[in-house]
């Protein structure tokens, strides 16, 4: 290919994330409106970015452009679709798919009027093998997804956002946060200071499993030098939990945020939003995390606000 060729498809590469981030700054300032008020007059769509899955790397036409970042795209991310006429937000699941910690156990209930016990096969005598572990995961999947629905209901006036959160940082706590696996991965901002940066999509106004959220910006968390994954065991492979001092690159799809960052037992709050991320009142962060799961980040400031991130890929699930 002619070195003029190159050079055109380098350019239409850097000029999309640039008129992008400019709608997204507008989302985090006015995140109740942005969503759906701020329209361009001409339909823009959003020029992929090869970070977000491979199979946005498909499409890239030249190899060796992708290649100049030392990045390294997530593996099966969760389905994510740009709306054609509204090409500034990004619409994903509201509710991510439960991760079973044993693969293919056998999924039971019980009917709680007759007392009869139920699988994939129909009636049963009694709770199937790993009962217990279903129960655990789904208690665990359930109090993540109320913290959810709690923040996309954050205007509701019977919604104690704090209560259930709190509920969700009793239940579980990680005691190094910036050297677990579990902070690796694609993650949508649900709540920037306190404020919610979403829109709901087909479902209640607390969102639904079945429905999606408009997202104006999406995080990605990585090792620098690209993923390293931890043993095979029988319950998946799995990112390597991080060691003190390897760097962690964050970036997000419109180039408000590309950071560097040691990853480090101390759970300090670090400023990742740059130049592009414009004069915010609350600054993009990522620390001070009081709350990591297979679904949601949680962190609070120092102010008190709270930001709830929503986890987009499917690394969690231990098919890499």
């Amino acid at each position: 290919m002619p070195r003029n060729s190159k050079l055109s498809i380098a350019l239409i590469l850097n000029a999309a994330p640039l008129a992008a981030s400019f709608t997204t700054n507008h989302a985090l300032l006015a995140p109740n409106h942005a969503a759906v008020a701020f329209v361009p007059k001409k339909p823009f769509v959003r020029n992929p970015s090869p970070i977000h899955s491979e199979r946005l790397m498909e499409q890239q036409l030249e190899v060796d452009v992708v290649q100049q970042s030392s990045y390294e795209p997530f593996r099966n991310p969760l389905p994510i679709d740009v709306d054609p006429h509204c090409g500034t937000t990004i619409a994903v699941s509201a509710h991510p798919p439960i991760h079973w910690t044993v693969p293919g156990m056998n999924l039971g209930y019980r009917d709680e009027s007759t007392g009869q016990w139920y699988d994939k096969d129909g009636p049963r005598e009694g709770p199937p093998l790993n009962y217990w572990r279903q129960s655990m995961d789904e208690r665990g999947y359930k109090n993540d997804m109320d913290v959810v629905d709690a923040a996309l209901c954050l205007l509701d006036d019977d919604v104690d956002l704090d209560a259930v959160v709190e509920k969700a940082e009793k239940s579980s706590g990680i005691r190094y946060p910036w050297l677990s696996r579990k902070l690796l991965g694609t993650w949508a901002p649900v709540l920037h200071a306190g404020e919610k940066v979403v829109t709901v999509n087909n479902g209640s106004p607390c969102g639904c499993c079945e429905g999606t959220i408009d997202c104006s910006v999406i995080i990605d968390i990585q090792r620098a030098s690209g993923p390293k994954l931890g043993p095979r065991n029988h319950y998946g492979v799995f990112y390597a939990n991080m060691e003190e001092g390897e760097e962690v690159r964050i970036v997000s799809g419109d180039g408000a945020v590309d950071s560097r960052v040691g990853a480090t037992k101390e759970n300090r709050s670090v400023v990742i939003g740059n130049e592009r991320a414009g004069k915010l009142a609350a600054p993009i962060c990522l620390g001070r995390i009081t709350y990591l799961s297979d679904y949601i980040l949680v962190q609070r400031r120092q102010d008190g606000s709270m930001d709830i991130w929503l986890r987009l890929d499917e690394a969690y699930l231990g098919k890499l």
